[in-house]
């Protein structure tokens, strides 16, 4: 298992919540939290798990939308959506799936991963 102490201040980690869910702050940020601040380091069931969390950058593609509107509507739905799509068409298209990759870049989703220890070397039940 990953000890909190071995990891840099920046690291991004994910920290369960009471309600099962997890929250996701770098270790610095943990460490100045009441979810570290306020557990009793003598009770295991009151320190949370936390993780390193996995960063996922979610990517957008017209073909992804058009295939799924290609389900819903008739076999050639695609080709002929793509053969009505203007020169200038395929531009704007190109720019906007740039500007939501770039907000997708920004705003990346995070997942758990491999199990921290939150308590410092010198804690007890370190």
């Amino acid at each position: 298992m990953i000890v909190l102490d071995e990891l840099k201040d920046d690291t991004m980690l994910t920290v369960q919540t009471q309600y099962c869910d997890f929250k996701v702050m770098t270790k610095a940020e943990f460490l100045d939290s009441a979810d570290y601040l306020d557990m009793d380091k003598n009770d295991k069931d009151t320190i949370p798990e936390v993780t390193v969390a996995e960063k996922v950058i979610h990517v957008f593609n017209w073909e992804s939308v058009v295939e799924n509107f290609e389900e819903e509507s008739f076999e050639d739905f695609g080709d002929e959506f793509w053969n009505s799509i203007s020169a200038d068409g395929l531009e704007i298209l190109n720019l906007a799936k740039e500007i939501v990759n770039r907000g997708l870049e920004a705003n990346p989703t995070w997942y758990e991963g491999k199990r921290v220890k939150p308590l410092k070397k010198d804690s007890p039940n370190a």
